[in-house]
């Protein structure tokens, strides 16, 4: 996950290490895909208005990797998406700030299930 908001970001991290996720996080990156190539994610969680990129330009440059190419991207913000520049980002879900992690938890879940089933 990146998410400029540290403590949005420990506590997205306390939960899903609750729910036996193991999860990395980063408080800001400029270029996310070496940091991906290292870390190999099975799921990516980006919130869109980070200080030195947003989240949307992040996504366009992981989907431009062929190994990312079916990496889930969730993009999370406070702003509605129709504020956002999104129509041609790429993304796998959009969840808007605040949410509830139980709604983040089933978001994952359908998304990680259905990167298995096509990759099988």
């Amino acid at each position: 996950m990146i998410e400029d908001d540290r403590c949005f970001l420990e506590v997205i991290q306390y939960f899903l290490e609750m729910e036996k996720y193991r999860f990395i996080g980063f408080t800001e990156t400029k270029d996310i895909v070496p940091l991906a190539q290292v870390i190999k994610p099975d799921l990516i969680l980006l919130d869109y208005l980070l200080p030195y990129a947003n989240g949307g330009t992040l996504c366009c440059d992981l989907r431009r990797c062929p190994e990312f190419e079916h990496v889930p991207v969730v993009l999370i913000s406070a702003y509605p998406p129709e504020q956002l520049q999104l129509d041609n980002v790429p993304f796998s879900a959009f969840i808007p700030k605040p949410f509830d992690l139980f709604d983040l938890l089933v978001c994952m879940k359908k998304l990680l299930r259905h990167r298995v089933g096509t990759a099988a």
